[in-house]
């Protein structure tokens, strides 16, 4: 797989979304946004072939272990707590037996111990009762491993295009100093076979560019060629947005 080395980076402080144009097929309505647009969809084959993966929300704020209503994301109980006090604090108090200042999320953040966790275990669990796992090999460098952080469907939904960002840890699960990021290509009729394709996001000395890319999404199509966007988390409040062209004949 080649990029092409002309980068377009643009500084920004805040991102608007950026979305991909749907292609309309003949047996189907547009999609309008709506659910109920949405269910009338066609599912496409490999969705139900299989999964690229499971996202899961863990952390500190999982410890609590509860929501209003038992639905939604747990990254915003913690604010929850303290902007809905007449509903948490009695939850907090039978269970804490306190509630802030005396006892708040800065408590909570001190009971979570992720060291704890049988990793093993945790995936013999997916593998017997949820959903078979298929390995996906993403790349290192340097001998360092990166991290997937985000991909996107082919306008032909044959493969993902995906980021992988790099920093430098003895883990990827950790924030370190940014090293770079790769743009790859998983081919989803080769998901059980484990194939992958990527390419180190390099200016045009082919050094790497230290930015950690974290989003990707198709900006446009031609026959031969997807020109694509992709955003960056600079860890300093500040991203960049890199516009890049993908040569389809290059994917293998």
């Amino acid at each position: 797989m080649r990029l092409s080395q002309s980068i377009l980076v643009l500084a920004i402080l805040t991102l608007a979304s950026c979305s991909q144009k749907k292609e309309k097929s003949n047996d189907s309505k547009p999609y309008n946004g709506s659910w109920e647009s949405l269910q009338e969809m066609p599912v496409p084959a490999w969705f139900n072939d299989g999964k690229i993966g499971i996202f899961i929300h863990w952390g500190p704020y999982s410890v609590i272990g509860y929501k209003e209503g038992g639905a939604g994301y747990a990254e915003h109980v913690p604010k929850l707590l303290y902007e809905d006090s007449t509903h948490y604090y009695p939850y907090m108090k039978e269970r804490w037996g306190a509630t802030p200042p005396a006892f708040g999320y800065k408590d909570i953040i001190n009971l979570f111990h992720p060291e704890k966790l049988d990793y093993d275990r945790f995936f013999d669990v997916l593998r017997e009762k949820v959903v078979p796992l298929i390995h996906v090999s993403i790349p290192k460098y340097k001998e360092v491993p990166s991290g997937f952080s985000g991909a996107c469907i082919m306008p032909d939904q044959s493969g993902l295009l995906f980021t992988a960002s790099l920093e430098d840890t003895e883990s990827e699960l950790y924030d370190g100093a940014i090293l770079g990021s790769f743009i790859g290509y998983i081919p989803l009729d080769g998901l059980k076979e484990s194939m992958s394709y990527s390419a180190l996001l390099t200016d045009n000395n082919r050094n790497p560019i230290s930015k950690k890319l974290e989003s990707i999404v198709i900006k446009s199509k031609t026959d031969n060629k997807l020109s694509i966007l992709s955003v960056s988390d600079n860890d300093d409040g500040s991203s960049d947005i890199f516009e890049m062209n993908v040569y389809l004949d290059k994917l293998d």
